[in-house]
């Protein structure tokens, strides 16, 4: 392929056309109370289930967990040379611990690969009471996970624009914070026109196009939090696009110390081009109390980019905050 026509693909790459498009990420992060991660060996199909060593017996808890009305986002993470041990795979099992809260609490496991299935049902079906997967335990450790997406089999976007990312956050950023930071590589986060995704834990924040240049940013909370506005997908505390928009906002107001606050909100009102949001938020150490009010306007649409075509039918919505007022 010559030089020319490669920069003629690049630029109709999903991910170029959205930012091409003016695409506000803002309200497209998944909505979820409990996050099973399960590591799984290359290769990888598109449907990670599908994929050669998928552990037997997660898709079927998977499925009874839903008809028992309780759904679970289920990614897979890339065996790594740092973090893996040899017949084992690692499991990290996020779940919400109360209305208003924070951070997720995380149960996480090294286990042998035999025992995946039957441990990722157990932890869906009765996680108070595992028995002997106790013995498979990690003990809780201060640690915050990024997953960055590159599942390239799933999108070419996300192993284009992903693995230039993932790469520079383990050398530049995982040795110089001593372990407080793990840096993964994650299977299809949905939004592949957002590439590159990445998803920050325990908080539970969805980050889309991010550069080299954001990291340390993102990383070290260093400078403002609303030079990365652009950049945020939302939090997956929050339910509807709507209290997403509104939470954004206020983050950005409140800088990076947002991040601690339990939240908690509610959509007072709604219609078809805008919504009341409210958000209550609480400060752990002070225990100060607050909220926010705000519209939210249902601004427009832009079209969906699809990989390869500069025109689409599909459309994305977009959000807005019209006013933000903070309550006393």
């Amino acid at each position: 392929m010559t030089a020319q026509r490669e920069s003629r693909v690049y630029d109709r790459l999903c991910s170029r056309l959205s930012k091409l498009h003016g695409e506000d990420p803002i309200g497209s992060a998944p909505s979820w109370d409990r996050c099973l991660i399960v590591e799984v060996d290359k290769p990888w199909a598109a449907d990670i289930t599908s994929s050669r060593h998928f552990p037997i017996g997660i898709s079927n808890a998977l499925e009874n967990a839903e008809k028992n009305g309780v759904s679970t986002k289920l990614q897979a993470i890339e065996p790594d040379f740092e973090y893996s041990k040899e017949g084992h795979y690692r499991v990290m099992f996020y779940s919400r611990p109360a209305k208003q809260f924070a951070m997720y609490d995380k149960d996480e496991f090294v286990a042998p690969k035999t025992q995946i299935g039957a441990l990722a049902q157990a932890l869906l079906e009765s996680p108070n009471d595992l028995g002997d997967f106790e013995q498979f335990r990690v003990e809780p450790e201060p640690v915050r996970d990024i997953f960055v997406c590159t599942h390239g089999t799933h999108d070419v976007c996300c192993g284009t624009f992903g693995f230039p990312i993932f790469k520079a956050l383990r050398n530049d950023y995982t040795k110089a914070l001593d372990g407080s930071l793990r840096v993964w590589r994650i299977s299809h986060t949905g939004g592949h026109r957002l590439a590159p995704n990445l998803i920050d834990m325990p908080e539970g924040r969805y980050w889309a196009r991010i550069g080299i240049e954001d990291l340390d940013n993102l990383v070290h909370h260093q400078g403002e939090a609303s030079m990365l506005r652009t950049h945020y997908r939302g939090w997956t505390g929050l339910g509807t696009a709507y209290e997403k928009t509104a939470e954004r906002d206020a983050f950005m107001l409140e800088g990076w110390n947002w991040t601690k606050m339990l939240k908690s909100s509610v959509v007072v009102s709604e219609n078809s081009s805008d919504a009341k949001v409210h958000i209550d938020f609480r400060d752990p150490i002070t225990n100060k109390v607050g909220a926010y009010e705000a519209m939210v306007e249902f601004k427009d649409v832009v079209a969906k980019a699809n990989c390869m075509e500069i025109e689409s039918t599909d459309t994305v919505p977009q959000y807005g905050v019209t006013n933000l007022s903070l309550l006393t």
